[in-house]
């Protein structure tokens, strides 16, 4: 049998164990969440006997979602009866495909990129007229969309002086997706919310099928995307979220770090279980991190640490221009390559 607990830390194997109703992991950068992650599943699976198949896991990425598809098959030995594990996109253009006919989505669409959508918005800016750029509609439109905001709504909750203007273009825009059985990849998310609500009876096929959910990064969901889970995860509350309040970097594309904090109301009984031993980094970084991440009062802060030697100080250089920074950028590398070498060296 396999130890899912081996070479786990005491609150890593905490949120491992903890496999019965919903649980908030609040990982902090380096403190092992995809190892977590992975090992909840084995541990659901190989101590809890749960059916493989019956395991939803949620990544941002098709990469982090390879990583963990690859480390839970190479420990179970090769098996591959795991349970669907991708991004959230991916996830909702398999559900649209089985069963979007429910709400007039055909089986066959195709999904528009960001060229064809520029395309179809350059059209209907050339036809309607408008001094704004494609771009600029669909950052809108987008905005709109992850907010669940359909058209015909838009201007019931934007009401800056340019709304009028938008809705006009989100009306032809969703009309030539519709003429072409097209959907964007913001509608993947939206349609199956709108499947969801409108028949409760292929929500319920689903929340029966996957009865442990687990969402990672869950501080970049925008509010579609938590819709989604919370429906999912709401008959059986097998819902798993992991995040951290100062990782957030996706609000310019929609998403919400209140979600951290709605997911803990919405869900009264969670347990919250904190990662804050750090496996990438020396104690100075921590430190010096945590001093500037703590000045902001408007979320909780986790306080890192390190079983790793303390390292160097953090220094400060402030330049008088590019010109002088670059300068002292390349002296300071040629320095260091004395006694080391180009590939421990990295710049941001």
């Amino acid at each position: 049998m396999v130890d899912v607990f081996k070479s786990l830390n005491k609150a890593q194997k905490e949120a491992v164990s903890y496999v019965e109703g919903p649980s908030i992991v609040l990982a902090g950068a380096g403190s092992g969440k995809t190892r977590v992650l992975v090992h909840k599943v084995l541990n659901l699976i190989e101590n809890h006997d749960v059916d493989p198949k019956s395991i939803l896991m949620i990544t941002f990425t098709n990469k982090a979602a390879k990583e963990m598809k690859d480390r839970i098959s190479k420990v179970r030995g090769g098996k591959k009866s795991l349970g669907y594990i991708g991004t959230f996109h991916s996830f909702c253009s398999m559900l649209l495909r089985r069963d979007g006919e429910h709400i007039g989505v055909p089986h066959d669409f195709t999904i528009y990129d960001d060229g064809d959508q520029q395309q179809l918005l350059k059209q209907i800016i050339k036809k309607v007229g408008s001094k704004y750029s494609p771009r600029y509609f669909s950052g809108r439109i987008s905005e709109a969309k992850n907010q669940l905001v359909a058209p015909d709504r838009y201007l019931d909750v934007f009401t800056h002086y340019k709304a009028a203007n938008i809705a006009q273009i989100y009306f032809a825009y969703q009309k030539g997706l519709d003429d072409n059985s097209a959907l964007d990849f913001d509608d993947l998310l939206m349609k199956v919310v709108e499947l969801f609500r409108l028949h409760s009876e292929v929500l319920n096929k689903y929340a029966d099928k996957y009865q442990h959910l687990l969402v990672d990064e869950f501080q970049d969901t925008n509010v579609a995307q938590y819709v989604l889970a919370s429906k999912l995860s709401q008959k059986n509350k097998n819902v798993t979220v992991v995040g951290d309040f100062a990782q957030s970097i996706y609000s310019w594309r929609g998403a919400d770090i209140r979600n951290l904090e709605k997911f803990s109301e919405d869900f009264k009984d969670a347990k919250i279980i904190n990662l804050e031993q750090n496996y990438r980094s020396t104690q100075n970084i921590l430190n010096f991190a945590y001093d500037v991440i703590s000045e902001n009062q408007t979320h909780p802060v986790l306080k890192l640490f390190t079983d790793q030697a303390p390292g160097e100080e953090i220094t400060i250089r402030e330049a008088d221009d590019a010109e002088d920074e670059a300068s002292y950028i390349v002296s300071t590398i040629e320095e260091i390559v004395h006694e080391s070498s180009y590939k421990d060296i990295a710049v941001l």
